[in-house]
């Protein structure tokens, strides 16, 4: 009885649509979601205002961004979380992601396949339900987690040696786990010939170690004192998964999930020169703090009375107002460096001097390649330093 209870209880919140804006405001600090079934592939990334469902099993790549809301039922036993929202272009195409709170297997992982936290159900307009599972993290409870952006290694510089991490991260892993000393964090890591990665690691004493181990983690092949210093070593450092995110003082802290969307570690960056706040200017927490409002576009200010405006998310994607119509896409910002596109929009028309302006900063916007925080302002310019855009918070 209790089961048909909550089952309707879940049912009547779906279907009174007019409940999810207070819903979302009471739950406004949820945090990231990762989810992912087989047969078809697909893969969920949803937080709280946005969502990006892509299909690398279908025969054209499939990739949409919806607007949307995270709700946690926790008063229901075991809890339930739903994500409901649209297509940023379709207000008619909804997706409302249902997880209930039970261990679930990738079933093309087998009986050994890694365990996720929660069971969903994924309904779209006109389509078989698809169903996988979830990690749901960074929910109210985990505040000392919440606050800590994702590492984005796509966009970040070539001396960054956590650049390559993706690659590097199972023969990290296996120096972590087999080493004959116990290892606390790792410094430096590189790619070597024959298919071995060099992993510079620091143990539980201070002492430093050089392992070297196969790129698919299955082996280690040696393991030595360290020798002399490496260019960049130490910035970031490594610290594998813990109960918590370690403790730091000074600079900042990045995620890092695996394949799978599974939290494995933290990068911690050094502070350099601190902005307001204690925070640096190239720091992307403090973008995604903020909704921006367009102050000019290449030394153009907006037409009187045009929204002109984004809001960045943790998860790598953004959403606004382009002048006219309303925008959303990738975004993934690293250390003072920003990777924009693709982008969809809505398709109203507007007035001519409108639309050349949305075109202009469209284009603005996706040429941009390094951004920095400066007076309360937040710049995006090329490469070489040539300003695109300027952005204040709006207030």
């Amino acid at each position: 009885m209790n089961r048909l209870l909550r089952s309707s209880s879940l049912a009547l919140l779906l279907t009174f649509a007019g409940a999810w804006a207070a819903a979302s405001a009471e739950d406004e600090e949820a945090g990231r979601i990762v989810c992912s079934g087989n047969e078809p592939f697909w893969r969920l990334d949803a937080a709280q205002g946005s969502a990006l469902l892509t299909r690398p099993g279908d025969a054209e790549p499939f990739e949409k961004t919806y607007s949307g809301a995270l709700v946690s039922l926790d008063w229901l036993d075991p809890g339930w979380v739903v994500w409901r929202g649209s297509a940023i272009d379709d207000a008619t195409d909804v997706l409302v992601a249902t997880m209930r709170a039970e261990q679930c297997i990738d079933s093309m992982a087998g009986e050994e396949g890694d365990a996720f936290d929660h069971r969903v159900l994924l309904s779209l307009p006109q389509e078989p339900a698809l169903t996988g599972c979830c990690r749901v993290g960074l929910l109210p409870e985990d505040a000392a987690a919440e606050a800590v952006p994702d590492d984005v290694p796509a966009v970040k510089p070539d001396t960054d040696w956590s650049r390559y991490l993706p690659d590097l991260l199972p023969a990290l892993q296996r120096c972590l786990l087999d080493a004959p000393v116990a290892l606390e964090r790792v410094v430096a890591a590189w790619p070597m010939n024959h298919g071995m990665v060099g992993i510079r690691a620091i143990d539980e004493d201070g002492a430093a170690h050089d392992c070297i181990a196969s790129m698919d983690g299955g082996k280690i092949d040696m393991f030595d004192p360290a020798g002399e210093a490496m260019p960049g070593e130490g910035e970031p450092v490594f610290h594998p998964v813990r109960d918590q995110p370690p403790a730091i003082d000074s600079g900042r802290l990045e995620q890092v999930m695996d394949g799978e969307g599974a939290l494995v570690g933290w990068l911690h960056y050094a502070a350099s020169e601190p902005i307001e706040g204690g925070r640096l200017a190239t720091d992307p927490t403090a973008v995604y703090e903020a909704s921006w409002v367009v102050a000019d576009i290449e030394g153009i200010g907006p037409i009187e009375g045009t929204d002109v405006s984004l809001q960045f998310n943790p998860l790598g994607t953004l959403s606004g107002h382009a002048g006219c119509n309303r925008i959303s896409g990738n975004a993934k910002l690293g250390e003072g460096v920003v990777k924009i596109g693709p982008l969809a929009s809505t398709k109203m028309a507007c007035a001519d001097p409108i639309t050349d302006q949305e075109l202009r900063f469209l284009d603005a916007l996706t040429r941009a390649q390094a951004w920095r925080l400066e007076g309360g302002l937040l710049y995006f310019d090329t490469a070489d330093g040539a300003p695109l855009l300027r952005f204040a918070a709006a207030e």
